[in-house]
């Protein structure tokens, strides 16, 4: 008896391990498209508006989407099916598992590639018309609309707007600075390598919340209220109730005025202090980051030539980052007083989605002189330009007025590095 129940033990742990064994090695039978490209040029899908707030507004639903299998084209109507699955939903509402409807097919193209299984992405979509899909529950999307979802190396859920012109019209509150914008587009690529044959350095990334609060305005009909800025006291103006002839001198060099300054500081602007509008100075706290040439405390006094009555150039205020040549002056009122002494020689900081560093002088006459060789005016220059301007939009406006003479559209455009070498080598000339 103990004989036959060791048999059948034995038979019933042999069927045991052959159906985990089974069960473990069953994989998923993933279908993919013939192919993500097609064999003609993009169509016209999508390209009445490059503006987030009008795909949303357009769209009956909004979704985070994870692309299944590939199921069929439609060339007759430019159409490629897929099975999906919404992951999450940010307005109206959709079965968990749908088919997508992708404008496009392997004969013609909207805009990027033919999706893929795996693909995550945030469409803009609407319920195809009866008839139209042979399919249930049928969403379809266009193509520059769509986000791609991709993650950080720790995990962290960012979004990536792969068009340029439209990731300008999402509002940004997470700063750039805290966005590891290379490694999401890095690891965006490994997903997906397809990605990186388009203009991926340009693309825009937002994190998660970014997108989230962005939707949730649009919601309520209304823009996204960007994160609340630090805000110390702030000058009476910007702009003086008078110009001032004399702004720019021909014998204001970049490297001229280097040799006449005692001091050449990067540093960040602080509380406005008050003006002296007879002697056509504004007077503001500051603190140095960086000193090129020259001593001064960490904290002192800048004085700026110009005052609500009069000034040639935009007066400073809170927060502004600025490479500055000054002089040392003896002050009545304010101790350790400094001076710019050069009117049309301000260089504002700004900075990369990356959060690398850029010298963007103000006066373009002014940054023609600059010893060092300028980014170009590419997409990449634009864009460290519009972070810049997000920080300070009187810079735009400033220089709306003279733009067009000297044939710029955005400032000369100067990496950090190849400046702060330029001032080393003078320490060591």
């Amino acid at each position: 008896m103990k004989k036959l129940l060791s048999i059948l033990l034995i038979a019933v742990l042999t069927l045991s391990i052959v159906g985990c064994t089974e069960t473990e090695t069953e994989t998923e039978e993933i279908v993919l498209p013939p192919t993500r490209y097609s064999s003609s040029g993009g169509g016209l899908v999508d390209w009445a508006t490059l503006d987030v707030a009008d795909f949303y507004a357009d769209a009956e639903v909004v979704a985070r989407v994870k692309v299944g299998n590939w199921l069929w084209e439609d060339r007759e109507r430019s159409s490629t099916y897929f099975e999906a699955q919404a992951l999450e939903c940010y307005k109206g509402s959709i079965p968990e598992n749908f088919t997508l409807r992708q404008y496009g097919t392997s004969e013609h193209t909207s805009y990027g590639q033919i999706y893929t299984y795996g693909n995550e992405k945030i469409l803009f979509m609407s319920k195809a018309a009866p008839g139209l899909s042979p399919y249930k529950d049928t969403y379809g999307c266009g193509d520059i609309s769509a986000m791609v979802v991709a993650y950080d190396n720790a995990g962290r859920r960012h979004i990536i707007v792969p068009h340029p012109f439209v990731a300008e019209s999402v509002t940004r509150t997470t700063p750039m600075t805290e966005i590891p914008a290379s490694e999401v587009r890095q690891n965006a690529v490994k997903d997906d390598p397809l990605l990186g044959e388009g203009a991926y350095e340009a693309s825009g990334v937002f994190s998660e919340e970014d997108i989230k609060l962005f939707f949730a305005s649009l919601e309520q009909g209304k823009t996204a209220v960007r994160r609340k800025k630090e805000t110390g006291v702030l000058p009476l103006t910007r702009f003086a109730r008078a110009g001032e002839s004399g702004w720019w001198s021909e014998e204001d060099t970049f490297e001229a005025l280097y040799a006449q300054a005692d001091v050449v500081v990067r540093l960040v602007v602080g509380d406005w202090l008050g003006e002296d509008k007879e002697l056509g100075a504004t007077y503001y706290n500051a603190t140095a980051v960086n000193v090129f040439k020259g001593k001064l405390p960490k904290n002192f006094t800048l004085k700026q030539n110009g005052s609500s009555e009069k000034s040639a150039a935009l007066l400073y205020t809170y927060g502004n980052e600025l490479l500055l040549f000054l002089k040392a002056e003896e002050d009545v009122v304010y101790k350790n007083t400094y001076t710019e002494f050069a009117k049309a020689a301000a260089i504002d900081i700004s900075y990369d989605d990356e959060g690398n560093a850029y010298y963007l002088p103000r006066n373009d006459h002014f940054g023609a002189t600059i010893p060092c060789s300028t980014i170009g005016d590419g997409w990449e220059a634009h864009q460290i330009y519009e972070n810049l301007i997000e920080q300070d939009l009187m810079i735009e406006v400033s220089r709306d007025g003279w733009r067009k003479i000297f044939g710029r559209s955005d400032p000369y455009t100067f990496p950090e590095g190849e400046l702060n070498d330029w001032f080393e080598a003078q320490k060591n000339s």
